[in-house]
């Protein structure tokens, strides 16, 4: 009689965590690994919901009320990231990156200029396997090696780590027609 209870109860128990481990899994970012791996997991079940909610809710809040089509065209971007089947992270320091100003919350590459609302602290890098098509002497040759597929900034809220989505301050595009 103890044992069918104990079943019962052991059974019981295991029904109530298969539900609640699964939405745990999808909303824990506590560590900039697992913002990566959530971010995976949403790009290959093709949810958006999930993946907006990777976002940081100060960027969420910033972009709903100066450039709403920012956030849909993000989602639409990495919903088409072909994710590598040998794929790894890595986490660079904002403080590493030389072209980041943490005064104007800036990030340079040349001409092109990017403002972040809510101050990154890392840049998160997916890095897989690649191919490329590449001339040599003339001919187009396949070449394989290893390479970032995407590169997004990231900072803690609350304990949990999010995407931080740049704004497009200047494309380099004014200069290039001076």
């Amino acid at each position: 009689m103890k044992t069918s209870k104990y079943r019962a109860i052991t059974i019981a128990l295991a029904f109530v965590l298969l539900q609640v481990l699964p939405s745990y899994a999808q909303s824990a970012a506590d560590t900039s690994q697992a913002l990566g791996s959530n971010m995976i997991a949403a790009i290959r079940a093709k949810n958006k919901t999930a993946l907006m909610s990777l976002i940081h809710p100060d960027v969420v809040a910033y972009m709903k009320a100066n450039d709403p089509q920012k956030l849909d065209k993000t989602i639409q971007n990495w919903l088409k990231t072909k994710i590598p089947p040998n794929h790894e992270f890595i986490v660079q320091p904002i403080k590493e990156v030389p072209d980041y100003d943490p005064a104007t919350q800036t990030l340079r590459f040349g001409a092109i200029k990017m403002y972040f609302p809510t101050p990154p602290t890392a840049f998160m890098i997916l890095i897989g396997d690649l191919e490329a098509k590449v001339k040599v002497d003339g001919k187009e040759e396949t070449k394989k090696g290893r390479g970032p597929v995407t590169i997004d900034a990231i900072a803690q809220k609350d304990g949990k780590w999010y995407i931080v989505l740049p704004v497009l301050e200047s494309d380099g595009k004014e200069q290039q027609q001076n």
